[in-house]
């Protein structure tokens, strides 16, 4: 998603599922960083359209250590993103 895209919604206040809706998205991304000194704490949690969050993850430590750990916490998150797709495009099937 572009930048130019999300940013009419910059400091709007919109829940979940009207941000999903007007963008078109299934998923939302949101998190934080905060920086203290020379630590900084990330957080990040991925949204479904009616604001459920699915998946969410942390980290804390100085800005190589999160970015090292990061990496691992990001991939989960594909990997997260990528399987509820497989299993929405593809829905188990009964066997009757």
């Amino acid at each position: 998603m572009s930048w130019n895209a999300v940013l009419p919604l910059k400091d709007k206040p919109a829940g979940a599922m009207e941000i999903a809706r007007s963008l078109g998205v299934g998923y939302q991304v949101e998190g934080s960083v905060l920086q203290a000194g020379d630590r900084v704490r990330v957080t990040a949690q991925l949204v479904n359209a009616d604001g459920r969050v699915l998946w969410s993850g942390h980290g804390a430590g100085t800005p190589m250590e999160v970015s090292s750990t990061g990496t691992t916490d990001l991939s989960a998150l594909v990997m997260f993103v990528v399987d509820a797709q497989s299993r929405s495009l593809h829905p188990p099937t009964s066997n009757k």
